[in-house]
């Protein structure tokens, strides 16, 4: 019994990453600007406009899939708390911020 269990585990672990990489896409033409608090929405706070769990709506993140890099972007160009990753950056980063300026 234990073994056809270990089986029925490695055949779900073999799949998993072509699942995932379905649900991936590629965005191209993307323009990376690095921001601090003094150019916050509102300026001079951490404040984030989703709270996506973890920090209390507060901006962070040192890059890792499990601790993703706080961005912001105009609102409906990515889904509240989607996780990208950036081969630029080399970071995870998630979408936990709206940009004012970006609507502009």
């Amino acid at each position: 019994m234990w073994i056809h269990n270990v089986a029925h585990v490695w055949n779900t672990v073999e799949w998993l990453p072509a699942l995932f990489a379905s649900a991936c896409s590629v965005v191209s033409d993307v323009r990376v600007t690095l921001s601090g608090i003094p150019d916050n929405d509102p300026p001079h706070t951490i404040i984030t406009a989703h709270d996506c769990g973890g920090r209390n709506s507060k901006a962070g993140g040192t890059g890792t899939y499990d601790d993703p890099v706080t961005f912001a972007s105009s609102p409906g160009e990515y889904g509240v708390c989607d996780i990208v990753y950036s081969p630029y950056l080399k970071k995870y980063l998630r979408m936990e911020d709206d940009c004012e300026t970006c609507r502009k």
